[in-house]
């Protein structure tokens, strides 16, 4: 019964939960020293446990970038590399051992920044330790095309795709152009979400995004930090990015004290070509005191929810539009916001008011 059982069940998992359950039990030998009743329990245990493994790792790893994903988690996928890719990377030596199930192919979401820095750490911590005499940007970025190949191996499109990073580096923007290569584009076409935060020079990779991604749900966008010039470039590329859209839902739009990036007409003004999808708009950092009117927004009568956060110096006149519209509109809610009264009073009246803890939170 016991074989039956734990055939096509991973050896690294089963392993785990036989220590778990039974001190006695020797995983080199897989022999039992243990009573009959524990050996019982031991095998209900299992059995669960093997119903529900597969679905659990699905859902485990599909978003394992969105959670704490770290060194230990990168070398999990790295294990679970065929060992001829392995050989041909040169870490083969690092990450000998195999894994009975590919990680890789139940990933549906992923960070560039994270996937990136974890290599590099990791790479850096074996060559520290003298097991790697080279850590070169062609390698991390040969170990990162390798694993984005096994990612594309799953069966179920990438839903989500990150672009985060704080940096001036053009080693990173090169690295997050990786996913523009031929051989990637099929892949991200399907995301639903895409975040990219941070401060960095991303014109050309949002422009490819563009070209590419037509499926986009929920777009977060957030940039820093940059000259004029090439802010409003890149602000640009986003705003096209937008446009070519037609199933957005959600957008969360962050201004952060850029350089003329503080400013929401360039979105107002776009917002009724999504008036017919749009459900939730998140406005940060902006300054609405050169608004004068809110009638693109009151256009979006599907819109159900609308947040400010750190916003400042909105109109009663810029408001006004609004009671003629948005009559979905369920929550308000006003985060940290400055000579926004006109905004709380409309709220107020319609009974839709939030006012959450001055908590700032990203919904990436």
């Amino acid at each position: 019964m016991a074989q039956n059982l734990f055939e096509n069940f991973p050896s690294e998992i089963l392993d785990s939960i036989v220590e778990l359950v039974v001190s006695e039990y020797d995983s080199y030998s897989h022999e039992f020293h243990s009573v009959s009743l524990r050996k019982r329990d031991l095998l209900r245990i299992a059995y669960s446990c093997k119903c529900l493994c597969f679905p659990s790792l699905r859902k485990l790893w599909a978003n394992i970038f969105d959670g704490s994903f770290h060194m230990p988690a990168l070398e999990v996928l790295l294990i679970s590399l065929p060992r001829d890719i392995k050989q041909s990377l040169g870490i083969y030596a690092l990450v000998p051992e195999t894994t009975f199930m590919n990680y890789c192919q139940y990933i549906r979401s992923v960070s560039l920044e994270t996937l990136f820095s974890n290599i590099h750490r990791w790479l850096e911590k074996h060559q520290s330790r003298g097991s790697l005499i080279y850590n070169t940007l062609e390698m991390r970025r040969e170990v990162a095309r390798e694993l984005l190949r096994q990612f594309k191996t799953c069966t179920k499109p990438l839903e989500k795709l990150r672009c985060v990073g704080f940096h001036q580096n053009p080693t990173w923007i090169i690295n997050y152009q990786l996913v523009l290569e031929p051989e990637f584009t099929q892949w991200i076409s399907k995301i639903t979400i895409l975040v990219i935060r941070g401060a960095f020079n991303s014109a050309v990779l949002i422009n490819g995004l563009a070209r590419n991604c037509r499926n986009i749900a929920k777009f977060v966008f957030s940039f820093y930090r940059f000259d004029t010039d090439s802010f409003t470039e890149i602000m640009q590329a986003a705003l096209e990015l937008i446009n070519v859209q037609h199933k957005l839902k959600c957008l969360v739009w962050n201004g952060s004290h850029a350089v003329q990036g503080d400013d929401p007409s360039p979105v107002l003004e776009i917002l009724p070509n999504h008036a017919g999808t749009l459900t939730c708009l998140r406005f940060e950092q902006m300054d609405f005191s050169h608004i004068q009117s809110l009638e693109n927004l009151a256009a979006c009568d599907n819109l159900e929810s609308l947040t400010f956060e750190g916003c400042s110096n909105i109109t009663y006149q810029a408001v006004q539009p609004m009671d003629q519209g948005l009559q979905r509109l369920r929550e308000i809610k006003l985060l940290e916001c400055q000579n926004f009264d006109p905004m709380e009073t409309f709220a107020r009246e319609r009974g839709i008011l939030v006012l959450p803890p001055g908590v700032t939170f990203y919904d990436t």
